[in-house]
């Protein structure tokens, strides 16, 4: 069984992490996107438990696609990390996606929409692929 680590960042993300760590968590999933990673990285070390027991999974941003791309944006991950390897990088944003902010959400929830979405389109894409509805066209952002 993995740990989520989204939306876990700062203190409370490393205790997180700890408590999950002590809980008997191996598996953690994290990501450049999250923000979390510096606090994953210093969550596994607090805890004690040696690297060679655990399984990290990251995730890099679709921007990161291509094979020069990838090693610096996984390099990137390590070190935010301060891990010498993952066991698992992902390349997670499809190409012809990009990234949008929702404007005062409280839990900061990004969607990933068509390049070229239609601003009046009723749908788009959050997490791993869940549907949800897409915020108005007067709640994104211009950079949407």
């Amino acid at each position: 069984i993995g740990f989520g680590t989204y939306p876990l960042t700062g203190e409370d993300g490393i205790r997180a992490m700890v408590s999950a760590l002590e809980a008997g968590y191996r598996h953690f999933d994290t990501a450049a996107m999250y923000g979390n990673e510096t606090g994953v990285g210093q969550g596994i070390r607090d805890s004690g438990i040696a690297r060679d027991e655990l399984f990290i999974t990251t995730k890099l941003d679709g921007g990161y696609q291509g094979n020069d791309r990838a090693v610096a944006g996984l390099d990137a991950s390590l070190a935010r990390l301060g891990l010498e390897v993952t066991d698992d990088a992902q390349v997670v944003e499809a190409a012809g996606f990009r990234v949008c902010a929702i404007p005062g959400d409280p839990m900061n929830l990004k969607v990933t929409v068509p390049a070229d979405l239609d601003r009046d389109q009723s749908q788009a894409r959050a997490g791993a692929g869940a549907r949800v509805p897409a915020p108005s066209h007067q709640s994104l952002p211009e950079s949407c």
